[in-house]
């Protein structure tokens, strides 16, 4: 049965599971868009510990397979962030692309952990400020961050 495809899965599965219960001091990433992706990355190459929150079954299986540290879930649900060892962890990556969801993870992260390290994605300036009032330490707006490299860039290559 374990050679069969689904025992493969199962057993990844187990030995996924038994991996996230042992990390601590380590950082969850909620979401693994482009920008979770490229966290994901910078963490690797830091040798951060880390473990990922994603609701997407078709992503989470990949990510198992790649031998990534995973927990399938909704990042809003307090189990979620539980299985992720958020009591353990020494900050947390709210980088899904809804405003509402990651101020809700700011906000449950929070009271889950007082001490935790929280990094958050906004969109718009007004949720970016609610979410530094509910306990963000960073709050980036990748589109305004976008818009000062641009501004570096045209600098570079303007003539003084």
């Amino acid at each position: 049965v374990i050679f069969r495809k689904e025992g493969r899965e199962a057993w990844r599965s187990m030995v996924n599971d038994a991996h996230v219960e042992k990390i601590r001091d380590h950082f969850i990433v909620c979401g693994y868009g482009q920008v979770g992706k490229t966290v994901v990355e910078q963490l690797d190459r830091m040798k951060v510990p880390y473990v990922l929150i994603e609701r997407d079954e078709g992503i989470y299986r990949q990510l198992l397979e790649d031998g990534i540290p995973v927990v399938r879930g909704d990042a809003n649900r307090k189990a979620t962030l539980l299985a992720a060892g958020i009591d353990r962890a020494r900050g947390i990556c709210a980088l899904i692309d809804s405003d509402s969801d990651n101020l809700y993870i700011t906000v449950t992260a929070k009271a889950l952990n007082p001490k935790l390290r929280i990094i958050t994605r906004a969109g718009k300036e007004r949720y970016a400020r609610a979410m530094k009032n509910s306990g963000a330490d960073e709050v980036i707006i990748p589109e305004f961050e976008g818009g000062l490299m641009v501004g570096r860039m045209i600098e570079k290559y303007s003539d003084k």
